[in-house]
């Protein structure tokens, strides 16, 4: 396996993951939808990215600093 199919897989995984997640998070809160809420953690993601991105950098650079 090459490693754009391994860095793939974890990114599939982290979405499924995430996407079950959020249906955890609807079910507790009272919906009883069928849908996977695959395309919701995909846009989570996207939206999220540069600010998580971010704060990861700042907390490497706070870390080297020390």
């Amino acid at each position: 396996m090459s490693k754009k199919e391994v860095l793939e897989n974890i990114l599939v995984t982290q979405v499924l993951t995430l996407a079950k997640v959020i249906k955890a998070e609807k079910k507790a809160k009272g919906s009883s939808s069928t849908t996977h809420y695959i395309p919701e953690a995909v846009q989570y993601i996207k939206e999220s990215r540069s600010e998580i991105l971010a704060l990861l950098q700042d907390a490497h650079l706070n870390d080297n600093s020390k």
